[in-house]
């Protein structure tokens, strides 16, 4: 079951995006989480954080990258696999010796270079994305590898903040499970008071009528003697 991302969560995604923006220079930086999944629907992705907020489709120099801007709340899977050969900066040496004499190539392969997308990934579960890029200049590999850190560091902070999330869920689901039982245990002893109130009634106003040498005084005596215990107990 997918739960929102805490406030907290928001505000550290903030936090790495300024750090690849601001500190590496990315020109378009993104977080998406992947919402619940449906029997028979593909995976929806959910932009949390996205820089910047507004980008103009179709802009000069822009259309190789993921446009935050162009992304729906909920974005699909498939549409966003379409876009992973694009985003993902690797490309294998035979593509690279058959394609090198074209141009079209070789600015894809450029464009790759300067475009990452890492998975946030905690026991072989993906949980979201990073995705991030920029146009003057291709990634090396100290800007690569703090890339790779601050997706680690996501995924980690995001695994904490949906387990915090149902550890909260859970105990909110046992207060009103014990205030149900209460509720339930409150009714129960209701029902038990009144009849015995009216059985500790019924023993006093016996033994007002009875002589001591009744042989039916000995009986009211101990029906007045046990209410008055469970009484107490109550």
């Amino acid at each position: 079951m997918y739960i929102p991302a805490s406030s907290e969560f928001v505000a550290l995604c903030q936090s790495q995006v300024a750090v690849l923006t601001q500190g590496l220079g990315a020109a378009l930086s993104a977080v998406y989480l992947t919402g619940e999944i449906l029997e028979g629907e593909q995976a929806k992705l959910i932009p949390i954080v996205v820089y910047p907020e507004t980008t103009t489709v179709g802009e000069e120099n822009h259309t190789d990258f993921l446009l935050p801007g162009q992304m729906s709340k909920t974005e699909t899977m498939s549409r966003f696999s379409q876009t992973l050969p694009r985003l993902l900066p690797q490309a294998t040496n035979h593509e690279q010796q058959v394609g090198s004499t074209s141009p079209k190539r070789q600015a894809n392969s450029l464009s790759r270079q300067r475009q990452i997308i890492l998975p946030l990934i905690h026991e072989g579960v993906v949980m979201g994305f990073l995705v991030t890029g920029r146009e003057d200049r291709s990634w090396n590999k100290e800007e690569q590898a703090t890339i790779e850190r601050i997706a680690q560091t996501l995924a980690i902070a995001y695994i904490i903040d949906q387990r915090r999330a149902w550890s909260e869920q859970r105990l909110t689901q046992m207060r009103s499970l014990q205030a149900k039982q209460r509720d339930l245990l409150h009714n129960l002893l209701h029902q038990f008071r009144n009849p015995l109130t009216a059985i500790r009634t019924f023993g006093k106003l016996l033994l007002k009528r009875l002589l001591p040498e009744d042989k039916n005084y000995k009986v009211a005596s101990s029906i007045v003697q046990e209410s008055d215990r469970l009484q107490e107990l109550l």
